[in-house]
């Protein structure tokens, strides 16, 4: 559940306009017009920005139309990749594990991303709502507590009750920042307390005195936030609003019915591996560690005394060329693949079986690092949904089975089931996932924003209202 504190720019509306697109054929998925006049008003644009240790990528959609479709509309894509190829493993590089560390490259590759999407779209980003997703790094997580003393006979938590708790712990959150030092970004509810002390994550119609709602507080280093609002602010010419990237991670890949039930999304990138475990409107725990493909690629380099870029090369051919699998048994080094060593070294083979054991051994460990962290915050044994796996790695062969094992949980590959356009634009690519559930969060805490601006009504109302918001996102 997600408060924001500032309200995001509306943008520039043209009520006069409509977009007609045609579905053509996978790669021709065409932006025909935007002369037919209406008396509708356009469908709000947004952009969403991810600072990536692989690539920056940027989408352009459309909110969704509330009374036929409301999945947003994906029209435009960008990217450009964030660091340069080299061919060893000490290389210059302008964002690592979500750190930019050359500000000047990184501003000409953002525009030109955003140049591209643009393009494809059509349209400006400076007619629309902006938004960039935040990792862990530099950022507090603190959690805090609202109170609602239960005024009914029946002593039964009301939705007025949950709402005005809510509140309480948001306004309490955002007095966090009240400091030069840090920046409030956003708060989400971790779940509600009972006076018996006991924690639930649907406290409507439970019997108690009083109601506690625990949410977390996501704090950000102010110069850090200030540079990157000001990166984006210049590549945009709007100013943008920060979304916490590991708690956005479900937003696009969980259908509503799943919601009821607490999933775990894991999105397994090339600097940083990043989880949330959700349920309802609570997210039980968001969080990053700084492992991911890069450290794959390190550990081929290394179990084979590659150069960086053929290692690289080498994990991206597994799902193609190389019919790699991380689950296939040991095929007693039947099958090899030529590769150069390094430098004034001759071209030899290496069993391809060797490689997907060095990989499986890597992502196992990725795999049971998430599961120890939910285990030690007793989160683990809520999981009675599924494991759904977003990023590069998700592309790797046999990740679904490895995961299956390790988690003891089903698992599926990501799929954009709150986005249309995705597969015209993108085909099933689960790398630009979590910027499209970046894409598809600024939308819904636009959408909650502008429920509690619009509403002149009592508190019942107010709160109903909000909450259907909420069970949406």
């Amino acid at each position: 559940m997600i408060l924001q504190r500032k309200t995001i720019l509306s943008s520039l509306r043209n009520g006069k306009k409509r977009l007609n697109l045609l579905y053509l054929t996978k790669t021709s998925y065409h932006f025909l017009a935007m002369s037919n006049h209406t008396n509708s008003e356009a469908r709000q644009l947004y952009t969403a920005v991810e600072f990536g240790t692989e690539s920056i990528k940027v989408l352009i959609g459309m909110a969704g139309d509330e009374q036929n479709d409301e999945r947003p509309l994906l029209i435009g894509t960008g990217e450009t990749r964030s660091n340069p190829q080299a061919g060893s493993e000490v290389v210059p590089r302008n964002i690592r594990k979500g750190e930019i560390h050359d500000i000047t490259k990184v501003r000409e590759q953002l525009r030109v991303a955003i140049e591209a999407a643009q393009a494809e779209a059509g349209v400006s980003v400076a007619d629309g709502v902006v938004v960039f997703g935040l990792p862990q790094n530099d950022m507090t997580l603190t959690e805090v507590r609202g109170e609602q003393r239960i005024a009914h006979l029946s002593h039964l938590v009301s939705e007025t009750d949950m709402f005005k708790s809510i509140r309480e712990a948001h306004i309490e959150a955002v007095s966090l920042a009240d400091n030069k030092d840090s920046v409030y970004i956003q708060d989400y509810t971790k779940c509600f307390e009972l006076d018996s002390g006991r924690r639930c994550y649907h406290p409507i119609g439970q019997p108690s005195d009083c109601l506690h709602t625990i949410v977390e507080a996501a704090l950000c280093s102010a110069p850090l936030y200030a540079m990157l609002s000001n990166l984006v602010e210049e590549a945009t010419n709007v100013k943008p609003q920060a979304i916490f990237l590991p708690m956005a991670l479900s937003a696009a890949v969980l259908s509503r019915e799943e919601r009821d039930i607490c999933n775990l999304v894991i999105d397994i990138g090339a600097g940083l591996t990043s989880f949330s475990a959700c349920l309802g409107t609570c997210f039980l725990m968001n969080h990053q560690f700084k492992v991911g493909c890069n450290q794959i690629e390190n550990d081929i380099m290394k179990a084979f005394n590659l150069d960086w870029s053929i290692a690289r090369h080498l994990l991206r051919k597994m799902p193609g060329e190389l019919q790699a699998s991380i689950v296939n048994p040991d095929d007693r080094r039947t099958r090899m693949v030529k590769v150069n060593s390094r430098a004034g070294r001759r071209e030899r083979q290496i069993p391809i079986s060797s490689l997907e054991k060095v990989v499986a051994a890597r992502l196992s460990e990725i795999l049971g690092m998430v599961r120890e962290k939910l285990t030690a915050h007793g989160i683990w044994s809520l999981l009675d949904g599924q494991v759904v796996l977003t990023g590069g790695a998700a592309m790797i062969p046999g990740i679904v089975e490895l995961a299956e094992d390790i988690l003891e949980r089903p698992v599926r590959i990501g799929e954009p089931l709150q986005l249309n356009g995705y597969r015209e634009l993108l085909a099933d690519n689960p790398r630009f996932l979590a910027t499209a559930s970046l894409l598809y969060a600024g939308i819904r805490a636009k959408r909650v924003e502008e429920a509690v601006e619009a509403i002149q009504a009592g508190p019942m109302e107010i709160a109903r209202k909000i909450f259907a918001e909420l069970i949406a996102w």
